[in-house]
């Protein structure tokens, strides 16, 4: 990833897969298409704006959204306020409002597919979801679910 200005001077991230071999072109593509199935709905507010992509040079480029990630892979670098609390809980719920055109329904919901610490950025006013190349349709509460299995793996490996 890299750190770069649009001509309209946005701040912005800039992803570049240096792997260009399956599974990491697969989910390159898929972050892509699940960024547009988001879009589609109006529930983008907690995600980071897609800016343009080149899907032959693997190559996507991304508002870059205020915060600092609540954590490494699956450990929280601090204790979470109430109030990101309410805010990441809030994510997950317009996540799983999310419905892709033929999706099926019954007992499924969209979950972010990888929600960890790393994934989460915090600010004051918002939390922002990144990442999305493991998006999709999943048995309903599976966002919940992983969450409260975070936090509680996390509390137990902190001796809380």
């Amino acid at each position: 990833m890299y750190l770069a200005r649009t001509p309209e001077k946005r701040r912005a991230i800039v992803k570049v897969l240096t792997l260009k071999r399956e599974p990491w072109k697969s989910l390159f593509l898929h972050e892509i298409d699940a960024y547009h199935e988001i879009e589609k709905t109006g529930y983008e507010r907690n995600c980071p704006k897609l800016l343009g992509f080149d899907k032959k040079l693997f190559l996507s480029a991304w508002e870059r959204v205020p915060g600092r990630v609540l954590g490494r892979g699956r450990f929280f670098f601090e204790k979470i306020r109430p109030r990101q609390t309410e805010q990441i809980l809030g994510a997950i719920h317009w996540i799983s409002k999310v419905r892709p055109q033929g999706a099926a329904g019954k007992g499924m919901e969209y979950s972010h597919g990888d929600l960890i610490c790393g994934n989460i950025l915090v600010s004051p006013n918002q939390v922002s979801l990144v990442d999305w190349e493991h998006a999709g349709m999943r048995p309903l509460r599976f966002g919940l679910d992983a969450t409260l299995r975070l936090a509680e793996r996390n509390r137990h490996a902190r001796g809380r």
